[in-house]
């Protein structure tokens, strides 16, 4: 069963699965900014729910582990902002330090490279085993063609051949993953 595909559709039982092998991550991730198990266990739970409630118009090519945790991201951004505001001043450099750590564009790009590895995966699957396992050992590895080629008991030819194949399946995926990425900045 395809989750995404299956979560899009409106598939409750899709959605349960995804929801519980990722409430926990979510709460993890939560409660490393906000200090609170039971505040971070809420905005895990709301976060699931917007993107249940979005789902009819999330774009099926995004990464919905991605998806819910930028969701949960800016939920915590919020809970700390309003809690700067009723901190007193000993306790907010704390709530700053949190809030800083929050909006770090490394922890954006962390999100982003997340996507990026689970596309690159997808890619990967979607190759048949005789190109996979030669993407494999000349990407891998670090084989040379002649050497994949020794190991798999076929041509040189061949081995150029299923390069090609999964080479331009890859830059397809990435340019379409790019196009979406960049449209998303501007």
């Amino acid at each position: 069963m395809n989750l995404v595909a299956e979560i899009l559709k409106g598939n409750e039982e899709a959605f349960g699965i995804f929801y519980k092998s990722e409430f926990a991550n979510i709460v993890y991730f939560v409660r490393g900014y906000l200090h609170d198990a039971s505040l971070a266990e809420d905005i895990a739970q709301d976060s699931l729910l917007s993107l249940w409630v979005a789902r009819a118009s999330l774009d099926k090519n995004k990464n919905l582990r991605t998806y819910v945790f930028t969701i949960a991201r800016n939920k915590a951004l919020n809970v700390l902002k309003s809690k700067y505001f009723r901190e007193n001043a000993d306790n907010r450099n704390e709530v700053m330090a949190d809030i800083a750590a929050l909006e770090d564009p490394v922890l954006s790009h962390s999100l982003d490279a997340l996507s990026m590895e689970v596309l690159i995966k997808r890619t990967l699957d979607s190759l048949s085993p005789a190109v996979r396992e030669t993407f494999a050992y000349t990407r891998f590895e670090g084989l040379t063609n002649q050497e994949a080629a020794d190991r798999s008991g076929v041509s040189l030819g061949t081995v150029e051949y299923r390069m090609s194949i999964a080479l331009k399946k890859f830059r397809k995926k990435l340019k379409d993953y790019m196009m979406t990425f960049l449209w998303g900045i501007f």
